[in-house]
């Protein structure tokens, strides 16, 4: 335990600093090198990166949340402002993650200043980089942040960057983000980047429907319609994930987690909701020739989802039956 005074001091300094304290701030309040061992043996602090601590609530983050931690702890100690982008500008824009988080953080400068670290990643770029402010931090812009990601990053990562970013622009097309796009005259990963750009659609209900697009164009899959519209035979309506018209079959991305979660929405238990998802199912399956769910394990391994697919009867792209 930490002797009162220390831990008084100590909770004054993490909140005079978001969260955040570094080496010196805490020599500077009294603690010995001993004590902050203590301090983290104990989860009172959690080490980001050398010579900076957080806040014991990083222990309960999820991992956009500490790579944000991790963010500010490499601005906190920079000789120079930061400008940060690709996946962890995404984290701040609020632009979902496909796959593992990132375990360097990224930043980008016109001119290279620093070289990649243990705990940095150096981006230098030709083009201007005009940063936005989010949250305290400097991040390159919404749209450049998803092109960046459309230009290194995997087609799966970078179309659920792109269907999200279009959502929260209000875009019907990606037309700004290919405008982006040409700003930056990329001479490296522009055939890939425009893959994705022009695949994006804002009707993504989730990463997860994202990522089972992605993974169906990847696949040579016919690319189904999006959040199509059924009516219920008691009144109102329902929306499917996906829906291929010419076969009439319905799919839908883990749709009982999606509906059990929305209970925090309609004032229902866990149990009602899944019980009206069934209702909704049944309806659904009157009205078409198949209706098939999936969840993240099966989309996220092309194997097992090409396979699901296939059992379902999706036809290929070039199959024109």
């Amino acid at each position: 335990m930490l002797h009162s005074a220390l831990a008084d001091d100590l909770e004054v300094a993490l909140a005079s600093h978001d969260g955040l304290v570094t080496t010196a701030q805490l020599t500077e309040l009294g603690f010995s090198s001993r004590a902050v061992s203590r301090a983290v043996a104990t989860g009172r602090l959690a080490p980001l990166r050398r010579g900076v601590y957080a806040d014991a609530a990083v222990h309960a983050a999820g991992p956009e949340e500490r790579h944000v931690w991790r963010m500010r702890a490499e601005a906190a100690v920079a000789h120079k402002p930061l400008v940060f982008s690709h996946v962890s500008a995404a984290a701040l824009h609020g632009l979902p993650f496909i796959g593992d988080a990132p375990g360097r953080v990224h930043v980008v400068a016109e001119t290279r200043s620093g070289s990649n670290s243990a705990g940095r990643c150096v981006h230098t770029t030709q083009s201007p980089v005009r940063p936005v402010v989010v949250e305290g931090l400097l991040v390159t812009s919404l749209e450049r942040t998803v092109v960046d990601l459309a230009l290194t990053a995997s087609f799966a990562a970078a179309l659920a960057a792109a269907d999200r970013a279009l959502a929260l622009i209000d875009a019907d097309t990606p037309a700004p983000l290919l405008e982006t796009l040409e700003s930056l005259q990329p001479t490296r990963g522009l055939r890939r980047a425009l893959r994705v750009l022009r695949a994006a659609d804002r009707r993504s209900g989730s990463a997860g429907e994202s990522l089972s697009r992605a993974r169906m164009i990847e696949l040579g899959f016919e690319v189904p319609e999006l959040q199509v519209r059924f009516d219920r035979p008691g009144g109102g309506v329902s929306f499917v994930d996906f829906f291929w018209r010419r076969q009439a079959l319905i799919g839908e991305f883990d749709g009982l987690v999606k509906y059990s979660r929305s209970r925090e929405l309609n004032g229902m238990s866990p149990a009602a909701s899944v019980i009206a998802e069934k209702r909704r199912e049944d309806e659904l399956r009157r009205q078409v020739r198949g209706f098939e769910r999936w969840t993240w394990d099966d989309a996220i391994s092309p194997r097992r989802f090409a396979a699901l697919l296939s059992d379902f009867g999706v036809p290929r792209a070039s199959d024109t039956r």
